[in-house]
């Protein structure tokens, strides 16, 4: 789904701005009819922006999708340095991730967004992270159909930096999806 232009946001915050100042500003010469004039102003602007921000209000007050997993297991072999890697489908686009058990956030690359189809040049980059490189701008982006060998999400929602993020990171808000998560003889256990 494609995220609201700029333009709409501001129309629909216009209409309430402007029913509120109708509603409670009216002198009392012009009565009623701007009172009313006003409530509809209100009404329509809220209304339309509820429609617009709808998909990201319901995803901070959903719960996440329910895992498709059955109790799956995912291995991951430790890789070079001793960190370990997973290759995620990221709705249909193989991407590589170092995962990160202390990322709050995954993040994408640059790259890997936009080969994974999100519009780069609409992101707004409203976010800051701290990273071991200092302050970084990111922006928030919604993926589909992530696949982990045969788990299936069908939304995850990712940080995108500014910065040069030399790979992408698979960090707890993807992680947290699953049940357990153990180390042994250089192997990384996923199980849902």
């Amino acid at each position: 789904m494609s995220e609201p232009s700029d333009l709409v946001r501001v129309v629909f915050l216009g209409l309430v701005v402007l029913g509120v100042i109708a509603w409670t500003a009216a002198a009392p010469r012009l009565g009623d009819s701007l009172r009313g004039l006003g409530k509809w102003l209100l009404a329509a602007g809220c209304a339309g922006f509820a429609l617009v921000f709808w998909p990201e209000i319901a995803a901070e007050i959903a719960p996440p999708p329910p895992p498709s997993g059955n109790g799956e297991v995912v291995e991951l072999p430790r890789g070079p340095g001793g960190h370990y890697y997973a290759t995620l489908e990221v709705d249909g686009t193989p991407v590589r991730f170092l995962v990160d058990t202390g990322a709050t956030d995954t993040a994408l690359t640059m790259a890997d967004a936009a080969r994974v189809g999100v519009n780069t040049a609409a992101l707004r980059f409203d976010g800051v992270v701290n990273t071991a490189n200092g302050p970084v701008r990111t922006a928030q982006a919604r993926v589909e159909d992530v696949r982990l060998g045969d788990i299936v999400d069908p939304v995850l929602f990712v940080s995108i930096g500014e910065g040069d993020l030399s790979i992408s990171l698979l960090g707890m808000s993807y992680l947290s999806r699953f049940d357990e998560i153990t180390f042994e003889d250089g192997v990384m256990r996923l199980v849902r």
